[in-house]
């Protein structure tokens, strides 16, 4: 066999795998959303299963296949995973929807110093329940009209298939597409056809696990603040202490954990906001060594 003829083998499959690979992005972009989720879910699985149906139908392109393809092929038997796919395929497209289940948690967050109303939705109630419908519930409350000023709505949501209990939905999908993505990256490796690490990197994130919604306006949008433009402002300690008589009780930061720290930081947070009466962004820069953590400057978007 040609060396072309290998290269050729292993494009095609993996014009598959990114076939796949686009269904297991629409999953996770529609991770909130149960029909678009469920659809782009079930469909990535039947794909996933085909890939190896195309390596199959080109095996007279690559050179000793079975030589090669036996072992990977054993691997797939042996691995849960990989068997649970093949199962979960032949499910979807010969008895119908996989059985699936959803662990979701509500919670409206409308100040910044108080927690919100929070509910542990039982599944069966709102396992196919859209956002949309979420929030028409909401605004059926007598404190809709606060929220509605002031609130944010918090989702949580996980997925499980009922045929594999443990492990999310889409880190199965997940695990397949690696499974798979370094199969066809064995049978040529010297000749790199595709970036592996780009792929490699966005099937290693962990699914998405809360979204938040605007009750105002609806708009979906990002905890995670970026500034582009800030200023930085010089602290006058003494004032500092003058202004905020608890600052020297703020000051000792937990070196224990980024998690402790997080939470130190909040509690400042709160204790700012109650006594200017007004919220303002600020940007710690830290540094961090062994000796603990300091704040080197101080911006302001």
């Amino acid at each position: 066999m040609s060396y072309e003829s290998i290269c050729e083998a292993q494009k095609i499959t993996f014009q598959r795998w990114q076939q796949a690979f686009s269904l297991w992005k629409e999953a996770q972009k529609n991770y909130f959303d149960p029909d678009a989720f469920c659809v782009n879910m079930q469909t990535c699985i039947t794909q996933i299963r085909t890939i190896s149906f195309i390596l199959q139908s080109n095996k007279d392109k690559i050179d000793s296949f079975d030589k090669w393809y036996i072992p990977w092929q054993d691997k797939m038997k042996n691995d849960s995973i990989m068997t649970w796919l093949k199962d979960s395929r032949n499910q979807i497209e010969k008895q119908g929807d996989l059985e699936k289940h959803s662990n979701i948690q509500l919670k409206i967050i409308a100040s910044y110093l108080n927690d919100g109303p929070k509910v542990i939705v039982p599944s069966k109630e709102l396992l196919f329940v859209s956002i949309k419908s979420i929030i028409a519930t909401i605004k059926r409350t007598n404190s809709y009209k606060h929220f509605e000023e002031n609130g944010t709505l918090e989702i949580k949501r996980q997925w499980f298939a009922n045929s594999f209990e443990g492990t999310e939905l889409l880190s199965l999908l997940s695990y397949g597409l690696l499974f798979l993505l370094d199969m066809i990256n064995s049978l040529n490796p010297n000749q790199q056809l595709f970036q592996v690490s780009q792929y490699r990197n966005s099937l290693l994130q962990e699914p998405p696990s809360s979204i938040c919604i605007s009750l105002r306006d609806g708009k979906v949008f990002s905890r995670s603040f970026l500034p582009t433009h800030t200023k930085r402002i010089n602290v006058d300690e003494r004032a500092v202490k003058t202004y905020y008589p608890q600052a020297d009780d703020m000051r000792a930061l937990p070196q224990n954990s980024l998690c402790d720290y997080v939470v130190k930081y909040m509690q400042i947070a709160k204790y700012l906001l109650q006594i200017d009466k007004n919220l303002q962004s600020l940007v710690f820069y830290q540094t961090w060594t062994r000796r603990g953590t300091n704040v080197t400057a101080i911006y302001i978007p």
